[in-house]
């Protein structure tokens, strides 16, 4: 059986990401486009932040998952995603870091 290739990934990005997916941002188009617009945080600032928290970034279109960029990135930016709660986009763009990380570290309690 044939796997679908992610949207992100056939525009040119990373292997299961999706179009928009703020790793993306030097390869494709419209993830460029979402990091100007200023809504979600650069590449940069999810690995800062995942060093900074201990937790991992949510893919914004699926939050129940790690951003697929961030699995790509991992290994090189020698981070370790099996520790850590999910930082949720929605949280974090409507109610700020702060939440998102509370709820982030809310979650990994409870996987615990």
């Amino acid at each position: 059986m044939e796997r679908k290739m992610s949207e992100g990934h056939a525009a040119g990005g990373h292997k299961g990401s999706c179009l928009c997916c703020p790793f993306n941002a030097p390869f494709v188009e419209e993830a460029a486009q979402a990091e100007n617009y200023g809504c979600l945080p650069t590449g940069q600032e999810i690995v800062e932040l995942k060093r900074r928290t201990g937790h991992n970034w949510a893919c914004h279109d699926d939050e129940s998952k790690v951003c697929a960029g961030l699995c790509a990135v991992a290994k090189e930016a020698r981070l370790d995603l099996s520790k850590g709660g999910l930082v949720r986009y929605s949280t974090w763009y409507h109610s700020g870091e702060e939440a998102a990380i509370v709820e982030a570290s809310l979650d990994e309690k409870r996987v615990s």
